[in-house]
């Protein structure tokens, strides 16, 4: 008689059962094949449908920000870059604080007999420590009111002239020798300065930057355009994006200024051109 193990013995598969199992596997791994095909054809098809990259155009480094195709202001203008300093014991005179500022700028100062009193003078307490400010903006705070800061971008050199005399300027400082030029140019005197107060100026193109404010990105204009911005307005605006706008001096600050039409405290602008001075100020206070 056959002898009876204990327990439970496995159930035998029966006829197809193995194959039915086979079957539903390989229709898994099609199922998942399919669908890295799908995955594949889409990312080729957005690729495919996306424009090219164009020079000037905003480049998108993430899915939600896009980068600005172009050098930002304070590299394209070396004298915008905003700074804060406080100057060391060992400067002690207007014009070593000017040298100072100017380290490591690309700019280096020039200077001149007429200038050479006036940089002797004892650098002011209160501007031992200044900005944050652009850096064009921090040499003529600490030059004083009586002179305007004058810049060659060619050979990338800065130097001071008498505000009087500002309008007569040519491309570079003049020496005490040059008379027989000082002569020559004051022949010219009145078509010098009715070219340099016109609002048309050769700057084409100007860039808001959003590092700084309206009023310090204007204030960066007038100095390319040769004039002297005057803010009399308690209200100042943050520049969320960088911009650029292109036409005369005059066309791009009134340009600049209708976006803010609409601001709690809009501003305008008044622009006299015998003195070459830019006024803003509130809406409400030049009606």
């Amino acid at each position: 008689m056959p002898t009876r193990f204990p327990g439970k013995l496995s159930k035998p598969l029966r006829r197809g059962e193995q194959g039915k199992k086979l079957t539903v596997c390989d229709a898994q791994t099609k199922i998942a094949g399919m669908n890295v095909c799908l995955q594949l054809m889409i990312v080729s098809l957005a690729i495919a449908l996306s424009p090219p990259i164009m020079a000037g155009a905003d480049i998108q480094v993430n899915r939600y920000s896009f980068q600005k195709h172009s050098a930002p202001l304070h590299q394209a203008d070396l004298l915008s870059a905003v700074i804060e300093t406080r100057f060391p014991q060992n400067v002690v005179t207007v014009g070593a604080a000017i040298n100072y500022m100017l380290e490591r700028s690309g700019y280096r100062f020039i200077p001149t007999e007429e200038t050479a009193a006036a940089m002797a003078l004892e650098l002011p307490a209160v501007h031992r420590s200044i900005g944050p400010l652009p850096l064009r903006t921090a040499i003529s705070t600490v030059a004083g009111p009586a002179w305007r800061l004058r810049e060659n971008s060619e050979k990338r050199t800065v130097w001071l002239q008498r505000l009087a005399d500002a309008d007569l300027s040519g491309s570079g400082p003049l020496a005490s020798s040059d008379s027989s030029h000082q002569e020559a140019g004051s022949s010219t005197a009145a078509a010098a300065q009715e070219v340099r107060h016109s609002p048309v100026t050769a700057v084409s193109t100007w860039l808001l930057d959003p590092a700084m404010t309206l009023r310090a990105n204007l204030d960066i204009w007038a100095h390319q355009a040769d004039w002297t911005l005057q803010w009399d307005s308690d209200h100042d605006y943050i520049i969320e994006h960088h911009a650029s706008y292109d036409g005369n001096f005059r066309q791009a600050v009134e340009t600049a200024l209708e976006h803010y039409r609409t601001a709690p405290v809009p501003l305008t602008a008044e622009f006299y051109n015998g003195n070459a001075v830019l006024l803003i100020q509130p809406a409400s206070a030049s009606r």
